[in-house]
């Protein structure tokens, strides 16, 4: 049994910090053993060292049993309080970092689907130029659809997205990178693949059964069609060319995004008219302080921009 009292933690040692950092790697994983995998440490380390925590603290963070692991209210808070925390520290050794002019810390990065291979603007391109200016800077990149990027980067964990965001929103700041056109594509189960591209009219058009994302879209000048019954959605551009290719359905596609699909025959364009453009942008909190290498990040995009 474990007995709490003693000396409460009233400052952070080392082994403190250590000991947090396995605890939220606990919390993060959902269980001791796949922390043990993650932190490639003996879950009886793992497990002296949260109960020297909790010691420290004088109560208990969390509880393991047949249902996994379950956390305690104090330990949900201290949760939270150790993401906070870990967020000061950081920007505590940025802040220290730009006084040496040296950039260092962490850039956390957001990335829509299928921006490696869009010929309008070079993403590796960009991160290659961050990282020759910031080497020392830890880069975290994720990819993810557009409305999970958004809420990541307004609850502060993320720094900075690419993707195509609506230009209304005035939670970030933004800064445009290229437009973006998508076409309707469709595959060789539907009657327009034998003929495509072709004139269709709008009409025609509306009354297919459409493939529709999961998120929300906003098109520079809007839809220019009612888009017909939803047959299938999906959550990023890939499953759309994959469920253009397997079904009878119509979707749209820029090019780069479909180029594979149509190199194996899987998918065509079905006409040139009523495409839709988005704008691209870089986007950040709005009213964020930016760091030294959120900066560096933004004054490249400016550079490359330009070049194009």
């Amino acid at each position: 049994m474990l007995i709490f009292g003693g000396p409460m933690l009233t400052d952070l040692t080392g082994a403190d910090l250590r000991a947090l950092h396995v605890f939220q790697t606990i919390c993060a994983c959902g269980s001791f053993a796949a922390a043990e995998r993650k932190l490639d440490v003996r879950q009886s380390t793992i497990s002296v060292q949260i109960a020297n925590l909790e010691r420290r603290l004088g109560f208990r963070l969390c509880d393991r049993g047949p249902g996994g692991l379950r956390l305690t209210e104090r330990g949900r808070t201290l949760l939270e309080a150790s993401a906070r925390l870990n967020l000061a520290v950081e920007s505590f050794t940025q802040t220290a970092a730009a006084l040496t002019n040296k950039t260092v810390g962490t850039l956390r990065l957001g990335l829509m689907d299928h921006l490696s291979n869009t010929p309008s603007f070079s993403v590796s391109r960009l991160l290659r130029g961050f990282h020759e200016l910031a080497p020392e800077v830890n880069l975290q990149v994720v990819q993810d659809i557009q409305s999970v990027l958004v809420d990541q980067i307004l609850n502060k964990s993320l720094d900075m997205a690419i993707g195509a965001f609506p230009a209304s929103d005035a939670q970030y700041d933004r800064l445009p990178l290229y437009k973006e056109r998508q076409f309707i594509h469709c595959g060789p189960l539907h009657p327009f693949f034998k003929d495509a591209p072709q004139d269709y009219d709008a009409e025609t058009l509306e009354a297919q059964r459409w493939v529709r994302r999961s998120y929300r879209l906003d098109p520079e000048a809007g839809f220019p069609l009612a888009l017909g019954p939803a047959a299938a959605t999906a959550a990023n551009l890939e499953a759309v060319g994959v469920i253009l290719s397997a079904l009878p359905v119509l979707g749209y596609l820029p090019s780069h995004a479909a180029a594979s699909f149509v190199t194996r025959n899987e998918i065509r364009r079905v006409t040139d008219n009523y495409s839709v453009t988005f704008e691209v942008s870089l986007i950040s909190r709005a009213g964020q302080r930016d760091t030294a290498a959120m900066r560096h990040l933004r004054d490249l995009a400016v550079q490359a921009k330009k070049r194009r």
